[in-house]
């Protein structure tokens, strides 16, 4: 008996994934939060994310965490 599967949602905007992104921000280009959890991707804060395989990661993220902590100097 095969399993009726809904299709993947068509993606509604591009996601720069060399950039750390938020759960919404990946849902709306389209990766579901299943993907999320696999080993492609690091969870870095609760709900952002960004690729596992990230040269230069460290500088990036003290770059762009203000977007995801407003309000903070």
């Amino acid at each position: 008996m095969a399993v009726a599967t809904s299709p993947e949602p068509e993606p509604t905007t591009a996601l720069d994934l060399r950039r750390p992104f938020t759960r919404a921000d990946a849902v709306r280009a389209g990766i579901s939060p299943r993907v999320l959890r696999t080993s492609r991707f690091r969870r870095i804060f609760r709900g952002v994310y960004v690729l596992r395989e990230q040269p230069g990661l460290p500088r990036r993220l003290a770059e762009d965490w203000r977007p995801f902590f407003p309000g903070r100097p």
